[in-house]
């Protein structure tokens, strides 16, 4: 997939090509991006005849600007001697089927629900099925006892630094195993004036409006 190029076909400067499952906002250590993630036709094209894939079926819930991102896929895939059907379903049928588990390939978003890396893995990437609404999205029943195991480890870690280095590791794992496909993530763009001091944006959108102050002038560079 060129993600760089489904990025600006969407001409949206909210938008930002993934190479991880874990959006860089979110992430406190540096990481190897996705080994599967680079745009290499060629390898795509062998690699696919090599496992007999010249069919893929992908589910997207119709609506939302979900049909252009997928045509562009179809687009990638072909280059690669695949064939994509897109099967476009209303977002109600579209979540009872993902609940059932009965989509393999199927695109959806997810905003983590605290502001951590293991906020985010958690909810994708943790075996079981999936939980309770708003707890989690392993719609695809991934399941890797390695991948748990270190996000194990990282629930008992004292260390800030090291449960960051667990949480990169089991990342890197389903990424190896292609758990997740990250395609794109989202920006925050919020214009602040130049006198206002101390807000900060969460990666929500929301603010912290109770430690703002102003300042008389702005500080002018030269």
């Amino acid at each position: 997939i060129d993600r760089r190029a489904l990025v600006d076909d969407q001409r949206d400067l909210a938008l930002d090509p993934a190479y991880w499952i874990v959006p860089p906002a979110l992430a406190r250590i540096d990481r190897p991006a996705c080994d599967s993630c680079m745009h290499l036709p060629s390898l795509a094209t062998a690699a696919f005849r090599d496992a007999g894939v010249g069919e893929i079926t992908l589910t997207i819930d119709s609506g939302a600007g979900h049909e252009q991102v997928a045509e562009q896929i179809r687009r990638d895939l072909a280059d690669a001697g695949v064939t994509l059907t897109v099967r476009a379903l209303p977002f109600e049928e579209y979540l009872s089927a993902m609940e059932s588990g009965s989509l393999g390939l199927y695109r959806f978003g997810w905003r983590a629900q605290h502001p951590t890396a293991g906020s985010m893995l958690e909810a994708i990437v943790r075996s079981g099925a999936p939980w309770e609404p708003g707890d989690g999205a392993n719609y695809g029943g991934y399941a890797d006892a390695r991948v748990d195991a270190l996000l194990d480890r990282a629930r008992r870690e004292g260390s800030a630094l090291e449960r960051e280095r667990l949480w990169a590791r089991a990342e890197g794992r389903a990424l190896r195993d292609q758990a997740v496909v990250p395609l794109f993530s989202l920006r925050q763009r919020t214009v602040v004036g130049a006198r206002v001091r101390d807000l900060t944006i969460t990666p929500w959108g929301t603010a912290t409006p109770e430690r703002v102050r102003l300042v008389a002038e702005p500080d002018i560079e030269s």
